[in-house]
Order: C-alpha cells, then sequence, then structure tokens
C-alpha cells in the first residue's frame, strides 16, 4: 500500500515527475507484494494492497500527462487538508452516532436523514430566532426527534431495522424539502442569517493576557 501511495505521489506536486515509468515499477512491485501476502495467508491486505497499487497506477498515469500548472491549481495541499478537516468533521461525527447504535443493538441507516434534519432545521431556527445558539439546539432537537421515531419503530413496534431507517431518510427528504421550498421559495437562505463566529484570539486580547499585572 505505501508503494502505492508513493506511485501516486511521485507525479504529484511538489516532485511532479512527468514520466510514470517510476510510479509504475512502484505499483507493480506493490501488486507483487500483495499478491504474496494473499498467498501468505493475509488475504484481506494482500488484494487491498492490489487494489491500491492498481488504482495508483492508474492515477500516476494520467496525472503524468496533465499539465504542471492544472495539477498545481488542483493539488493545493493546504486546501485540500482543509477541505478534508471540513467536509470529514460531520460525517465522522455520524459514524460515532452509528457505532453507539449497533452497540446497543439497533441498525441505524437513517442516519442521513437525521443529519439533513438537524442541518436544516438548525438554519432555519437560526433565521427565526435570530441566534445561532437557539439554531444549534432547534437543529439538535430536530435530529433527535426523527432518532426518537426511528427508536419506536425499531425498538417498540419491532420493525425492520432497515426498512425503518430508510424510512428515517425520506421522511426527512421530504420534510425538509417541503418546509424549505414553502419557507424560502427559490431565493434559498438569506446571507445575514446568525451563524457561529470564528474562534480566533484577538490580538489586542492576547497583548493584554501576555502583560503582567502588579
Amino acid at each position: 500500500m505505501a508503494a502505492g501511495v508513493l506511485a501516486a505521489y511521485l507525479t504529484l506536486p511538489p516532485l511532479l515527475v512527468r514520466t510514470p515509468v517510476p510510479s509504475i515499477v512502484l505499483a507493480g512491485a506493490g501488486i507483487g507484494a500483495g499478491l504474496w501476502a494473499a498467498r501468505a495467508g493475509a488475504v484481506r491486505h494482500g488484494w487491498g494492497a492490489v487494489i491500491v497499487c492498481i488504482s495508483a497506477g492508474a492515477g500516476a498515469i494520467a496525472a503524468a500527462g496533465t499539465g504542471k500548472q492544472g495539477l498545481r491549481d488542483v493539488f493545493v495541499w493546504s486546501a485540500l487538508i482543509a477541505a478534508m478537516l471540513r467536509f470529514a468533521t460531520p460525517l465522522t461525527l455520524a459514524a460515532l452516532g452509528g457505532i453507539v447504535s449497533e452497540r446497543s443493538g439497533v441498525v441505524n441507516i437513517g442516519l442521513e436523514g437525521m443529519m439533513l434534519m438537524g442541518a436544516f432545521f438548525g438554519i432555519l431556527g437560526s433565521d427565526l430566532t435570530g441566534s445561532w445558539v437557539l439554531g444549534l439546539l432547534i437543529g439538535m432537537a430536530a435530529g433527535g426527534v426523527l432518532a426518537l421515531v426511528h427508536a419506536a419503530f425499531s425498538i417498540h413496534l419491532r420493525a425492520d431495522q432497515i426498512v425503518s431507517g430508510t424510512a428515517m431518510n425520506l421522511l426527512a427528504l421530504g420534510i425538509t424539502g417541503y418546509v424549505f421550498v414553502d419557507h424560502y421559495g427559490d431565493q434559498g437562505t438569506p446571507d445575514d442569517i446568525s451563524r457561529v463566529p470564528d474562534v480566533r484570539t484577538s490580538r489586542s486580547w492576547a497583548t493584554r493576557s501576555a502583560t503582567p499585572t502588579c
């Protein structure tokens, strides 16, 4: 797997190797190592390495034929890492909620619907109340209500948990879509909604904090 990752990285900024030959060699070595590991008994890891190396080799060939400036425009690593952290955080939190549900014996595939309910009613609550704090509380309550409905069907009524979770996703999609069109129409959400402020340390505050007092 490491050979596959290195094979793909060679053709990306800042290295930008313009020939795919080194990447193909590394990917081939990784494929060979993966097949050897699979034959030795590590089937999952071995075939996983094979898939990674094949994908990395194909990506390296495509990247080697792409212009340097285009790759530099796309692979701005600081922006990519920032976007990864920004978009992966809610997915990670939802996955943690799914783990808790699994540990309690409930297969919760309605997580997407609960996230949708929380996100929409959070922004709607912030818009109606003028407070992002209340918006957060309303969003949490909306997601919790949908989770309560799923729990009632899955635990008390003994319904099929897969069917119930799918129904929760469809229900959330219908509710949020209807309320959005009914409240905002085709204008979208306004720009002046109260939002969570950026957490930044003021320079003046930091200067005052660093100044010793008698």
